[in-house]
């Protein structure tokens, strides 16, 4: 029996490229299709193939025009049209199917009595896997765009685009989340995509029911969505009591927002929280009149606090070892954690049950010590405990989760080295 090697069909330049830097594994199946001629049964078992490994995107399109070409009678010119409509639907159906086929043998292919054609074969299929931690172990997550209230925010004495201010958060909120390593965050491009198909006009009046069809038609776990209500940067001169003016700085700069994080599969609202960041005089002056650098550090101050929040609700941080000096070794590091960050250490308890529907409303939550963060690393933070005590068997047990003392600070812009009067004060200097 021949083996029959083609390349290329269904995007398998992208996912060999893919591959030669990652690793490949070979999967057969047995497959059945049928077309108008033998070539085109083959192809369809093929793509069939691929399906049944790998899964695809459904199409009702394509299963009404296969249908069709199925049911069809081949008589004169009607055996051209019925050959055109099927090898459009497997044109179609090639571009939802993910995959590439390595090779295939031909087990059978027959020509009935209504005329189609009928194929048999075994298709190998390469599937590409990701090195290191498989992506598909996570829970995936989506951030939707951010609705806005207004077209464009009063930024010193400019208007920023509202929806260049929604870009940028999200584009913010995607890497905190990115870097906390919790979740597979689908690219953006691929959900934005999906949410022009559907035609989904993300405004304040949008019911959960809309945004949870989109979150089946994207297969993820987390659907985060969400206003910003306002963006502030006032910039101005202050004059002193002896009628001399100052420099132009910045006199208040503040950000709101709300967001929702739903779960897909059940269409539940798994938190809901609004955010809002208003720098201080100290901040505002370590800023020294520059209104970008203030838009820049309240919407990353925003999406930090809001990483923070579905983090601390979904996967709060965790106390991993306590080391032989007595630091903590917390699981997770990168941008998320800064040193001298303040942490309250909780110990776990028994799990609490509602009395009416018996659903699990989280565990008990003792506080047992304040930590400082001394250390942070890609992957973990190191702290040292400041008051209290974080017990090493209960460490050990898994039963210690840190959560923030306050609202996530803003990282402004640092003083030049000639002012070292200025600058922004911590709550703990």
């Amino acid at each position: 029996m021949k083996n029959h090697r083609f390349i290329a069909l269904l995007a398998a330049t992208a996912l060999f490229g893919a591959v030669a830097r990652g690793a490949e594994e070979i999967v057969s199946t047995e497959a059945e299709g049928w077309g108008a001629t033998r070539d085109t049964a083959v192809q369809s078992a093929c793509v069939e193939g691929v399906k049944k490994i790998n899964g695809f995107l459904f199409s009702t399109t394509g299963t009404q025009e296969t249908s069709v070409a199925r049911s069809s009678t081949t008589v004169d010119g009607d055996a051209h049209r019925q050959t055109a409509v099927l090898t459009a639907s497997e044109r179609e159906m090639q571009e939802k199917v993910k995959g590439a086929i390595k090779g295939y043998d031909i087990v059978s292919c027959e020509q009935e009595e209504n005329g189609e054609w009928h194929a048999i074969v075994t298709v190998q299929v390469a599937k590409y896997k990701t090195p290191g931690i498989d992506p598909n172990s996570r829970r995936k997550m989506v951030i939707a765009p951010f609705a806005t209230i207004s077209a464009a925010y009063s930024v010193g004495a400019q208007n920023v685009s509202a929806r260049a201010t929604a870009d940028k958060f999200r584009g913010k909120l995607e890497t905190f989340l990115v870097q906390s390593r919790r979740f597979t965050i689908l690219g953006r491009q691929d959900s934005d995509a999906i949410l022009a198909e559907k035609n989904l006009i993300l405004r304040e009046s949008a019911e959960i029911d809309e945004y949870a069809k989109i979150g089946a038609a994207l297969g993820t776990d987390y659907l985060v969505c969400g206003k910003i209500a306002d963006v502030t940067v006032v910039k101005g001169q202050t004059q002193s009591l002896f009628g001399e003016t100052s420099a132009p700085k910045i006199l208040r700069a503040r950000i709101a927002l709300d967001y929702r994080i739903l779960v897909m599969p059940t269409g539940q609202v798994k938190w809901a929280d609004e955010v809002s960041v208003d720098l201080d005089a100290d901040e505002c002056k370590a800023l020294r009149g520059d209104e970008a650098a203030a838009y820049d550090a309240l919407v990353d101050a925003a999406a930090r606090a809001v990483c923070a929040q579905a983090l601390g609700n979904i996967y709060p941080v965790r106390a991993a070892r306590v080391l032989d000096n007595g630091e903590v070794v917390l699981n997770q590091g990168g941008t998320l954690h800064w040193e001298g960050e303040m942490l309250d250490a909780y110990r776990l308890g028994e799990v609490i049950v509602d009395a009416y529907n018996h659903e699990s409303l989280g565990r008990e939550e003792s506080r047992i010590a304040l930590l400082q963060v001394v250390r942070v690393e890609a992957k973990l933070s190191y702290a040292r405990v400041i008051e209290g005590e974080v017990p090493a068997e209960v460490v050990a047990e898994n039963r210690v989760l840190c959560r923030p003392t306050r609202a996530v600070l803003v990282e402004t812009a640092k003083p030049e080295p000639s002012a070292p009067s200025s600058g922004v004060k911590l709550p703990f200097d």
